[in-house]
């Protein structure tokens, strides 16, 4: 999508703007591996993302439910007041994101890793977390309630985590 742009009396500018494409079935879709840039105020049911890469995007006031994000990165991304509905997150790596005031709800977290990113102000309920999510969230001021683990956490996995966060 190309737009053209006029600064207060300056020349005419041309810029190339990736945006969102939500297909028929709700679902994210890219256009030749490019990037992200915001969702916003919508609602993804039913679908699987598997290698998705969402870069430099923001995702903010929306809703997931039954949504698989399997082997996605998320690099340089801001999810922000979403919920997250019966969702799950297999394998995926956060790299420089930040996942603030979120609502992770009958969510499954399961092999994700985390560089340089932080979860803050948001609510896991009856989800099933992997020891990194449940470590890099207990850094911050989250609330989680019913939650369970299905393997503990070792030192030296611990400090290991803490270098990379």
């Amino acid at each position: 999508m190309e737009f053209r742009t006029r600064p207060k009396g300056g020349p005419v500018m041309k810029t190339q703007t990736v945006t969102i494409n939500l297909n028929t079935s709700g679902s994210l879709q890219s256009f030749n591996n490019e990037r992200y840039e915001v969702i916003s105020n919508e609602t993804l049911t039913d679908c699987i993302h598997k290698d998705l890469n969402v870069s430099g995007s923001l995702l903010s006031l929306s809703t997931f439910k039954n949504v698989t994000f399997f082997g996605c990165v998320f690099f340089g991304s801001k999810l922000q007041d979403c919920k997250f509905i019966n969702c799950k997150f297999v394998a995926c790596e956060f790299k420089f994101t930040q996942l603030e005031e979120c609502d992770f709800v009958a969510c499954n977290f399961e092999s994700n890793s985390y560089m340089s990113s932080s979860i803050r102000d948001s609510r896991f309920k009856s989800s099933e977390i992997d020891e990194k999510t449940a470590f890099i969230a207990s850094k911050e001021d989250n609330l989680v309630l019913n939650c369970y683990s299905s393997r503990s956490l070792h030192v030296s996995q611990a400090e290991e985590i803490l270098e990379a966060a």
